[in-house]
């Protein structure tokens, strides 16, 4: 076999390998009746990179990296190693490290694919497959009044509430990419997102969620600031529909706190500094994954217990405040860097369907004020994937002609 046929044969294996993993982005951290899905995904990953510089370095005699962020990525992920050394759980800190280094890699392949335009649309057709068995498996235990089933079926309500809201940019994206009929489709989808976000009844999403509207407006012009102005009034009549319903849900979570609801996440991030304050010495390199998660922090909900040492923990409930302790002041650089990088190599024009993309990451970073998200399910996978649509590489398709 020659170098071309064996190239061609690896970029089958990478781009159905890629499906796969689409797909599982597309249905979220869903276990199927073969087992855990998302999982088995994850772990193709490293197969995906593998044949896919396989097949462009026998084709061209190199491996493509030009790709944005590549030099504060790298960065962050030698952060998060160094971290993982010493730390209480090492082995959830080196799973931790490999999950990102599995991600990032992710990014690099999507940003530097090159596929004709039949191919794109398999690839995009796999992730809106697996969203829409994701909508009707939360539908079907939604309107089942199996709500407490969802938490089960994808982790936790705030592993789903996050997924929607680095999904549902994606599909506003592509929806300026198709025509008519599955513009429609894929604005439904949309709507059935938006809903299922509601009913998490995650209040950080929700924040994430109108920060993202309101930036598609406030950034957008023409067709992406009318397509904000309807997502805002869908809101709102969401809003409307289930004030009393949220009113109550909130109210059973302020029920299992030792402090007003406020006061208790104040607290957390109190801990946590005090935690690092205990530490100073570690302020650059951090203390390490597993030791970002405080002993019983005051005024907060049970932790978690650690088979392993019996004892209970919880963390910062704030993405930044918790990579500082895990990663040092270096890392939270690095990571902010990364993103800031991005937004810079990007700048859409204001009628371009990219400010969608941009909202969304805008919606990560709001939403990481109030939990952890990086690390999550298959969250880190849909922020790259999401990254690496908005690159010019990735971009350079026009889906509707």
């Amino acid at each position: 076999m020659n170098r071309q046929a064996l190239a061609r044969a690896l970029e089958a294996v990478a781009l159905a390998l890629l499906a796969l993993v689409l797909f599982t982005l597309g249905a979220g951290r869903i276990e199927l009746p073969v087992g855990s899905f998302g999982g088995h995904a994850v772990k193709s990953i490293p197969y995906l990179l593998l044949s896919g510089w396989a097949a462009a370095w026998l084709r061209s005699g190199r491996v493509p990296v030009q790709a944005p962020l590549s030099f504060s990525g790298g960065m962050f992920l030698a952060l998060a190693l160094v971290s993982s050394v010493g730390s209480t759980f090492p082995y959830s800190a080196l799973k931790t490290w490999l999950y990102l280094l599995f991600a990032f890699g992710f990014y690099l392949y999507l940003s530097n694919l090159r596929v004709g335009r039949r191919q794109v649309e398999v690839l995009w057709g796999a992730f809106l497959l697996g969203h829409l068995y994701l909508c009707a498996v939360a539908l079907r235990q939604d309107l089942g009044g199996e709500v407490e089933r969802i938490r089960g079926t994808f982790g936790h309500f705030n592993l789903l509430a996050g997924y929607l809201l680095l999904a549902l940019p994606v599909l506003l994206y592509l929806s300026r990419h198709v025509k008519r009929w599955p513009r429609y489709g894929l604005y439904a989808l949309a709507l059935v997102s938006l809903y299922l976000l509601f009913r998490t009844y995650s209040r950080a999403a929700m924040v994430g969620a109108v920060a993202e509207i309101v930036f598609m407006g406030w950034a957008g012009r023409g067709a992406v600031r009318r397509v904000a102005l309807a997502a805002l009034f869908v809101m709102a009549g969401l809003l409307a529909a289930f004030h009393t319903t949220l009113a109550v849900r909130f109210g059973e979570i302020r029920a299992e706190l030792r402090d007003p609801l406020p006061l208790s996440r104040v607290n957390l991030w109190k801990g946590s500094v005090e935690m690092l304050a205990a530490h100073p010495e570690r302020l650059v390199f951090g203390q390490g994954w597993g030791d970002a998660f405080g002993h019983e922090l005051a005024g907060t909900r049970v932790g978690f217990s650690h088979p392993m040492l019996a004892e209970r923990y919880t963390h910062a409930h704030n993405l930044y405040m918790h990579l500082l302790l895990a990663f040092g002041a270096a890392g939270l650089f690095a990571f902010l860097r990364m993103i800031g990088g991005w937004l810079r190599h990007l700048r859409p024009a204001r009628d371009d369907p990219r400010v969608f993309l941009c909202a969304g990451v805008l919606a990560f970073l709001v939403h990481g004020c109030f939990d952890v998200m990086l690390t999550a399910g298959n969250l880190p996978l849909a922020l790259f994937a999401l990254l690496a649509l908005g690159s010019r590489s990735s971009c350079d398709y026009d889906y509707a002609s």
